[in-house]
């Protein structure tokens, strides 16, 4: 596959620029109007088009006559047009430098830039090699991300997330079976369970705020039925587990009250029977999440093969 370059330059710097795509090796090819325009072609529309269907990349070879230059301008405008179309992580446009500029255009402030300041055939062939080197990274960056963001991917993000949300909660769980007063007078099941408790708070608030827009992902990837499916999911987790979890804060609350003196033993043993009933609805709601994450995880591994 030839990667096709787009040169925007200045014409005062053109000796340079035909030095740098002809150093330029396979699979990387430089775009430059004067090779590729034909006599009475309309090279407005032309070049236009070569930047918005052509090319992979645009480079913006700068020097103080191209960021005077009104054509290079418009090609800017018409890359980051074009950029914008892509929504890639990856950028579209690479700005060179060819010489050390005071500061570069708006657009372009906050990009990495590259430096191509010896115009030495040496200077050159190296400026080349580098150039190449970084655009191969940048794809090779972008093909992991997508493998990441794509089925396989998603899917094994999902499984995490839900066994970890699950895994959490069900520690916050078994850290409460000892009887409240078990739990307030001893100092290391104390601090496992607001160690537990510390832990499933950080972490399942941000993950069930952020369920819905996975939801709109598996949707996307895997279609509107299974898409629907896991939206259901999400919504009984943010319900029902999620608050059955948080529930749990009302023994806790009785547990951290214990310490300023402790209730008689009938209020005791009542307070106990009502956590034993709070554990019993959390451990039912994560049994079901096992089950039905199961099942929707074992259909979105069968579309993914």
């Amino acid at each position: 596959m030839v990667l096709r370059l787009f040169l925007s330059y200045s014409r005062d710097d053109q000796v340079i620029v035909r030095g740098l795509r002809a150093a330029l090796s396979e699979p990387l090819e430089g775009w430059v109007d004067e090779r590729e325009l034909a006599t009475g072609e309309r090279f407005h529309e032309r070049i236009e088009a070569a930047i918005k269907d052509d090319c992979h990349f645009t480079l913006m070879l700068l020097s103080p006559r191209a960021l005077a230059s009104e054509w290079v301008s418009r090609e800017l405008a018409w890359a980051l047009e074009r950029e914008n179309e892509l929504r890639q992580a990856m950028p579209f446009i690479l700005p060179v430098l060819l010489e050390p500029l005071p500061e570069l255009p708006e657009a372009l402030r906050d990009r990495q830039y590259f430096s191509f300041y010896d115009h030495s055939n040496a200077g050159t062939a190296a400026a080349a090699e580098c150039l190449a080197h970084g655009i191969f990274s940048l794809l090779a960056r972008n093909f992991a991300r997508s493998r990441a963001s794509g089925p396989r991917g998603t899917l094994d993000q999902l499984e995490q997330g839900l066994l970890r949300f699950r895994d959490l909660a069900f520690a916050v769980q078994t850290a409460l079976t000892d009887s409240i007063g078990v739990l307030a007078t001893d100092q290391a099941l104390h601090a496992r369970l607001n160690g537990a408790v510390r832990d499933y708070a950080a972490y399942a608030e941000p993950y069930v705020a952020g369920l819905q827009e996975r939801a709109g992902r598996v949707r996307e990837l895997w279609g509107a039925n299974l898409g629907d499916e896991f939206r259901s999911l999400s919504r009984w987790i943010q319900e029902k587990v999620y608050r059955d979890v948080f529930s749990l804060n009302e023994p806790r609350a009785q547990i951290n009250c214990y310490a300023q003196g402790p209730p008689d033993a009938l209020k005791l043993a009542e307070m106990d029977r009502e956590k034993a009933a709070k554990l019993a609805l959390v451990q039912a709601s994560l049994d079901e999440l096992t089950r039905r994450t199961g099942d929707l995880l074992a259909k979105l591994r069968r579309e993914v093969g």
